[in-house]
């Protein structure tokens, strides 16, 4: 934060360079403001530097949820499936498609007793994916399963474990397969409805990527510990999700995201879960009576 005065080879003149930090502009709390971003950081001291004082020379190919963000002890809840009601608990579905990629699905319960609240609990998910040659799962990669054989794959896992149809819940997705493709069936979700599994657009383009993450970071690195955020919990059901979630590394040109490529699958849609149940109840739409 100390102006410095330099010769530009690319300008071909005098520069002057100035860093700053929030805590410079009068208007801003600067004590919530740096809260808000410790707690996105997650305990991570390289990204806290970058975002509260621009310290940017950093190597950001780390681990994007690691340790203390990242928590089996504070955050996976035991339950057992069937021993709660999906439906009067008004659960919900949030799917991130894939073919040739795995299919994620996530069932979410919203406000689970005991927990602040916002708080989100995955008590269940449903993964779609190869195996390897050694006969384990292939998290990377997809079966080449086709809709109607996802959809059967749905209604079975949900009856199945906790007895209910899909179509006694809501279910959000990918606005992506919402997209026309030029089939009789004219998007992938009609031929979901088609095969009895009903989604609703996730409309996650409202929301920036790094947006959705830092709310996946800071409501881990809440759960247990603070009683005025919302939580984000998983229950042992969730393969996946500790299969994949805590290795995923930062973007290396950019600690916000992840980096490209790796299986974010279930990450994604329990992203999409949170920013949906954060923005279901929209105002500033329907008639207005002046």
């Amino acid at each position: 934060m100390v102006p410095q005065r330099f010769w530009s080879e690319e300008f071909e003149r005098w520069v002057v360079h100035c860093t700053a930090d929030a805590s410079i502009n009068p208007h801003l709390d600067w004590q919530a403001y740096r809260r808000s971003v410790e707690l996105m950081a997650g305990g991570d001291q390289a990204l806290l530097d970058a975002l509260l004082r621009g310290s940017w020379e950093i190597d950001a190919g780390g681990s994007f949820f690691a340790p203390p963000t990242w928590s089996t002890k504070r955050c996976r809840k035991l339950i057992e499936r069937g021993s709660v009601d999906p439906v009067k608990e008004k659960m919900f579905l949030s799917f991130d498609w894939g073919v040739g990629a795995p299919s994620a699905l996530a069932l979410i319960w919203p406000n689970p007793p005991g927990c602040p609240a916002g708080s989100l609990f995955v008590v269940d998910e449903m993964y779609v994916c190869d195996v390897t040659l050694g006969g384990q799962r292939n998290w990377t990669k997809g079966c080449y399963l086709d809709n109607r054989g996802q959809a059967a794959a749905i209604r079975e896992w949900l009856y199945d474990g906790w007895g209910v149809m899909p179509a006694q819940l809501m279910a959000i997705a990918d606005d992506a397969i919402f997209a026309s493709t030029g089939s009789k069936h004219g998007s992938v979700a009609a031929e979901f409805q088609d095969c009895g599994v009903v989604f609703r657009p996730a409309e996650k383009m409202q929301h920036r990527l790094a947006e959705g993450l830092s709310m996946v970071r800071s409501m881990m690195v809440a759960t247990g510990k603070d009683p005025a955020a919302p939580w984000l919990m998983w229950s042992q059901h969730c393969a996946a999700w500790e299969a994949t979630v805590p290795g995923l590394i930062k973007h290396p040109r950019d600690p916000n995201v992840c980096a490209d490529g790796q299986p974010d699958h279930i990450l994604d849609a329990v992203r999409m879960a949170i920013m949906w149940n954060r923005g279901k109840w929209k105002v500033g739409k329907g008639p207005r009576f002046v």
